[in-house]
């Protein structure tokens, strides 16, 4: 039987009129109605290869959810209904003695998903499962050893109305186990955290080929702002990465909100880990820009393939100077109300041409210059499924050669193909951070990037 399949374990009885077949063969009748002797279950034989997330930009519509569901089931798979958003984290205890505390009247940004107990026995199986309830939850391993957190200690976040929820971690498992999030939870401790929005539709089990028939003939392929990612699709070149992996790339920044909704950020992540102003990154392309100084290099190196290039004229200075750059703390612009932090805030990302490229707008940006910030470690919001043609975000390795059917700008494929041998199955270090393709490690949609991607 396949991972996460329903299944009766024995019935006692068929419906009124039916026959029982007994072991030696001999038959008798029930004339009563049927009941069962066991109720469903969800069977676990591992990870499933064929799994789908649906999305739509900003809250999910009733409508996609309804449609999803009906897909999914119609082949033969099962389906459940996930919850993601971002938290503050402002304490780890351990033996009841503090082991980590952010910096006062500040949090550390925490990506959670929000799964129904059939949903994560089937993904995750029930050793997973059996970790979460009310006050408890599962942490992915990048996450618990960038803060230091194991097994057994006490999590205390702050809720969607402002009060601190405390909950032990009961486990700490590989990311690729729990797909990809930083906290795991059941929709017990979702519902205390004030966790309230359905953000997607997961299936899992799903018939590959009777998925896609059913999509290219239903409504869902018609919505421009309803994500479908698939653990086959090939990989994405302008996927961007996990919350886990970005901390663990550029740090942790502490942040707070302020009265009137705006967000700081800890001083002294800002001075360890940006410039204290503007910096020229090219005498020909005039930008400046305060950028994390981790990706200034590859920046730099992208502003000088495009004067070599020829297409200097293709960066709105004036513009970039003005409205663009890459540092601004704040929330997500689609999906602050549920706590997700721009990628600005860590100074990853760089925008540009803003006036020509508005969110959801047809991006209008030379796609030589996409293809040399994807050579350079960006992938490029122009893809995005609210196009954003302004925004390049940081993800430290090359996606000009990825093929992938990109609405605009696809890539031109120069590289010969992978070769075969004993290293082509292996999955790389960006297919677990979602970058990459992997038919068993598609991740949970992240708090960070589910908005939009």
């Amino acid at each position: 039987m396949r991972a996460g399949r329903l299944a009766l374990a024995a019935l006692a009885a068929v419906g009124a009129g039916g026959l029982v077949v007994a072991a030696s063969g001999s038959t008798s009748r029930i004339d009563g109605p049927a009941t069962a002797s066991a109720v469903a279950s969800v069977v676990f034989t591992g990870a499933p290869a064929s799994v789908i997330t649906v999305n739509d930009v900003g809250a999910i519509d009733a409508e996609v959810v309804s449609a999803a569901s009906a897909l999914v089931r119609s082949t033969g798979g099962e389906v459940g209904l996930g919850r993601s958003a971002m938290l503050g984290m402002v304490r780890v205890t351990r033996g009841g003695v503090p082991v980590l505390n952010a910096p006062s009247g500040l949090r550390y940004p925490m990506s959670v998903t929000a799964l129904p107990e059939h949903a994560v026995i089937g993904l995750m199986g029930p050793t997973v499962s059996a970790g979460l309830d009310a006050g408890r939850m599962v942490m992915g391993a990048t996450s618990a050893g960038l803060h230091g957190i194991v097994a057994g200690d006490v999590v205390e976040l702050i809720a969607f109305n402002g009060s601190v929820v405390s909950l032990a971690v009961s486990s700490v498992v590989s990311d690729t186990v729990v797909r990809g999030t930083e906290i795991l939870v059941d929709l017990d401790a979702a519902g205390r955290l004030g966790m309230s929005r359905d953000t997607y539709v997961i299936g899992w089990d799903v018939d590959r080929g009777a998925f896609q028939a059913g999509y290219a003939a239903g409504p869902l392929a018609g919505r421009r702002e309803t994500k479908v990612r698939r653990s086959w699709d090939a990989p994405d070149p302008d996927s961007t990465l996990s919350t886990a992996r970005v901390k663990q790339l550029l740090g942790v920044p502490a942040y707070v909100v302020r009265g009137d909704g705006t967000v700081g950020i800890d001083d002294g992540w800002v001075a360890a880990n940006l410039p204290g102003e503007r910096l020229l990154l090219n005498e020909s392309i005039r930008v400046r820009a305060r950028c994390h100084h981790g990706i200034n290099d590859a920046l730099r190196a992208a502003l000088a393939e495009v004067v070599a290039a020829g297409r200097a004229a293709s960066i709105d200075v004036t513009n970039a100077n003005r409205y663009g750059g890459c540092f601004q703390a704040r929330f997500n612009r689609i999906a602050g109300d549920i706590g997700i932090l721009s990628r600005h805030t860590w100074g990853m990302a760089f925008d540009t041409n803003t006036a020509d490229n508005c969110q959801g707008c047809v991006p209008a940006l030379d796609c030589e210059v996409v293809h040399i910030f994807r050579r350079h470690g960006f992938a490029w919001g122009g893809t995005f499924t609210r196009p954003d043609g302004m925004h390049f975000e940081w993800v430290g390795e090359p996606r000009d050669q990825l093929e992938y059917p990109s609405l605009y700008c696809p890539n031109v494929i120069t590289a010969p193909p992978a070769p075969d041998g004993d290293d082509a199955g292996e999955v790389s270090e960006a297919s677990v951070d979602g970058a990459g393709r992997s038919d068993e490690l598609l991740h949970l949609p992240d708090a960070t990037i589910w908005a939009l991607r």
